[in-house]
C-alpha cells in the first residue's frame, strides 16, 4: 500500500477533507493481513472509534477504490474483499473449504492482462484473475478442512 502520508496528500491535493474516521479506516487497511470485507474493518474501527459507522467504512472504502489506492476482490462471495492497489497483476485462488486465500503471482497473468488491453485497445481500469478449489490441506480430505 502507498505510504499512509502519500494517501493523505494525494487525496488533499483532489480536495478530500482527511477526516479521523478516514485515517482509522487507512490504518486498519495496512494493519490487518489479508483482504478484509468492510464488515471486519468496520468491527476493528469500532474498536478505536465507536461513533465509527458502517456507512463511513463503505464511503471510505468507495473513495480510496475511485482514487486507486485500493482494489476490491469478491474472491468467489457475494461481498467485496478489499487490498492495497498493486502494479503486478496476480491470481487470487480461495479454497472453498476452510476459506483460506492465496495470492499467486505469474508472468502469464500479466501477459494476459497487456493482451487484452492490446487486442480490446483499452484502458484497464480493473483486471481480476479469481480461482476456486481446494487448498492443498483440504485437498486430501475431498473438500472438508
Amino acid at each position: 500500500m502507498n505510504s499512509i502520508p502519500a494517501i493523505k496528500s494525494a487525496l488533499k491535493a483532489s480536495g478530500r477533507r482527511i477526516t479521523s474516521k478516514r485515517e482509522v479506516i487507512l490504518d486498519l487497511l495496512r494493519k490487518i493481513p489479508g483482504h478484509p470485507d468492510a464488515e471486519t474493518l468496520f468491527l476493528e474501527a469500532k474498536k478505536i472509534d465507536p461513533r465509527i459507522g458502517l456507512s463511513t467504512v463503505y464511503r471510505t472504502l468507495a473513495l480510496l477504490k475511485k482514487e486507486g489506492f485500493i482494489e476490491e476482490h469478491r474472491l468467489g462471495q457475494s461481498h467485496g474483499h478489499f487490498e492495497a492497489s498493486r502494479r503486478a497483476a496476480h491470481v487470487h485462488f480461495s479454497c472453498l473449504a476452510c476459506g483460506q486465500v492465496i495470492e499467486c503471482e505469474n508472468p502469464l497473468v500479466n501477459r494476459l492482462k497487456t493482451e487484452i488491453k492490446r487486442t480490446l485497445n483499452a484502458d484497464l481500469k480493473e483486471f481480476h484473475v479469481y480461482a476456486g478449489g481446494f487448498c492443498r490441506s483440504c485437498r486430501p480430505t475431498g473438500g472438508r478442512p
